[in-house]
C-alpha cells in the first residue's frame, strides 16, 4: 500500500514522506522532500503509477501565489518528469491562504495519461504525461454541453472508469448546494461533449462540503463521507444500505481485495 504523511504539520495539509509498504509492515519505498529529486511537497494526493513510479500533486510558488503541479519520482527518488499549471490558469483567490488551484486526486487513466481534481476551479483535468498538455478540461466554466446544475461543486477523487467515463465524489457546498451527489459522467473531449450517466443524491445525513471519497462496487458505491465520519454502502438506486461510523473525519476509503493480501 502507498501512504502519504506530514511530518512537518503542514498548514496547507502537505505530506514530506511518501512509504510504499506490505501488509505485513515491510517497508519497500520511503521517499522523503529534500532528498534526491523529491523537491517539492505534496499535496493531498499520491499514485504508484503503472510504470512503478510515485506521481503525486504539488504547489508550486510563483510570484508569491501558489499553483498546482505533478512531480514524478522513481523509487531511488529521482526525478523522471514534472508539470505544473502556470501557463494555464491563475490562481483563483489571491490573498488567501486558498489562493490556489487545490488539487485533491490524481489518478491514471488506461493510456497512461494523468487525471486531477481542482477543488476550487470545480473542475477535472486530464493532462498529456509525455507532453503536458492539457487534453480534457470539465467542469464549471467547461460544461461540455452540460448545465451549471449538472456540473461539480468542490468535487474529490475523480476516477476513470474506462470508455470515456468517469466517477466522482460531487462534493456541493453549505451555500450554493447543501448536499452531496455521486456522479458518473460520459465525457466525449474530442467532441467537446458530456452527458450524465448517474447519478445519487445523498442523504443530508451524509452531506459532505469537503474531501470525502467514492468507489463503484457491484451495483452500487462505496461512499466516504467525511465530514460525518462515515462510510456508506449506496446501492444504484441511491439506496443507503449499510453504514459505518467512525471517530474522526478521513479523507478518503477504499477497498482492499484480501484475498491478494498474504
Amino acid at each position: 500500500m502507498l501512504t502519504l504523511e506530514d511530518g512537518l504539520n503542514d498548514k496547507f495539509g502537505n505530506g514530506n514522506l511518501i512509504y510504499e509498504t506490505t501488509f505485513a509492515g515491510d517497508t519497500l519505498v520511503k521517499l522523503e522532500y529534500g532528498q534526491n529529486g523529491f523537491d517539492r511537497m505534496v499535496h493531498h494526493d499520491v499514485v504508484l503509477t503503472q510504470r512503478g513510479t510515485c506521481a503525486f500533486i504539488t504547489n508550486v510558488h510563483v510570484d508569491g501565489l501558489i499553483v498546482d503541479g505533478i512531480t514524478e519520482l522513481i523509487a531511488y527518488g529521482n526525478k523522471v518528469w514534472e508539470w505544473d499549471m502556470t501557463s494555464h490558469v491563475l490562481p483563483i483567490k489571491p490573498g488567501t491562504e486558498f489562493s490556489q488551484p487545490w488539487g485533491n486526486s490524481i489518478e491514471e487513466d488506461g493510456n497512461g495519461n494523468y487525471l486531477l481534481s481542482f477543488r476550487n476551479l470545480c473542475q477535472i483535468w486530464k493532462v498529456d504525461a509525455l507532453s503536458g498538455e492539457v487534453i480534457m478540461k470539465f467542469g464549471q466554466g467547461e460544461g461540455l454541453g452540460l448545465s451549471d446544475v449538472d456540473l461539480p461543486l468542490y468535487q474529490h477523487h475523480a476516477q476513470c472508469l474506462g470508455c470515456d467515463n468517469y466517477l466522482l465524489y460531487d462534493n456541493g457546498d453549505i451555500e450554493k448546494r447543501s448536499y452531496s451527489r455521486l456522479i458518473k459522467y460520459h465525457i466525449d473531449s474530442e467532441n467537446r461533449l458530456a452527458n450524465v450517466d448517474h447519478v445519487v443524491e445523498l442523504p443530508s445525513s451524509l452531506f459532505s462540503p469537503f474531501m470525502s471519497s467514492v468507489e463503484q462496487y457491484n451495483d452500487g458505491y462505496i461512499s466516504t463521507s467525511s465530514i460525518a465520519k462515515k462510510v456508506a454502502f449506496i446501492n444504484k438506486d441511491g439506496q443507503v444500505k449499510w453504514t459505518m461510523q467512525f471517530g474522526d473525519r478521513m479523507f478518503r476509503a477504499q477497498l482492499v481485495n484480501v484475498s491478494n493480501v498474504s
